[in-house]
């Protein structure tokens, strides 16, 4: 049975998540569960409190270790949108693991720190981003949904689709897509990716 965990984003709370149950069960695949957690609602403006974006990953955490582990180990895949990719992220690395993290139009830094998370805590990242993502360009945390990830030993501003040679983080490249358009075209896309 494969684990798929689904965060949503401020403004993408339920929806997504509840579509993305119903894809799961008219594409016939029975060896995959589907469990969406919320966070609840919290307006757009309090992220930038770092005591806020640390007490929701903490929580986050907490219910991995409660709910989750304790039945499924670590075999999980988390699909995160929006803020609940600097949930998912920052719960994760320390945490039991994952196989797979996907990002979508994610608020983390471009050179984000995988020293400590990516393989030991992460076995892989798939950050999908849109240079037409315009929150994701503009959001005080991190570009990473806009330009996506960038070594962060290197100045350089060019894209690469594997920006480590040693870890497991690929970019994927997106042209048309708004902050809020990720779902349900990118469904598919998941489901293949998945562990």
């Amino acid at each position: 049975m494969k684990i798929i965990i689904s965060l949503h984003g401020v403004r993408s709370r339920g929806k997504w998540q509840e579509e993305f149950d119903e894809y799961i069960k008219d594409s016939g695949r029975m060896d995959i569960y589907h469990i969406p957690y919320s966070y609840g609602f919290i307006p757009a403006y309090f992220i930038i409190f770092p005591f806020i974006r640390r007490y929701h990953a903490n929580r986050f955490r907490k219910w991995l270790y409660r709910k989750i582990y304790p039945l499924y180990g670590e075999n999980l895949n988390v699909v995160a949108h929006s803020f609940g990719t600097h949930i998912a992220f920052h719960a994760l690395k320390e945490s039991l693991g994952v196989d797979a993290l996907l990002l979508f139009g994610s608020v983390l830094h471009c050179r984000e720190d995988f020293d400590s998370a990516v393989p030991d805590q992460i076995e892989e990242i798939h950050n999908f981003h849109s240079l037409e993502d315009e929150v994701c360009q503009f959001n005080p945390l991190g570009h990473a949904g806009h330009f996506g990830f960038r070594n962060k030993k290197t100045r350089t501003k060019k894209w690469h689709r594997k920006p480590y040679k040693n870890k497991k983080i690929i970019n994927h490249k997106s042209q048309t897509l708004e902050h809020s358009e990720w779902f349900p075209k990118y469904f598919p896309e998941i489901l293949k990716l998945i562990k």
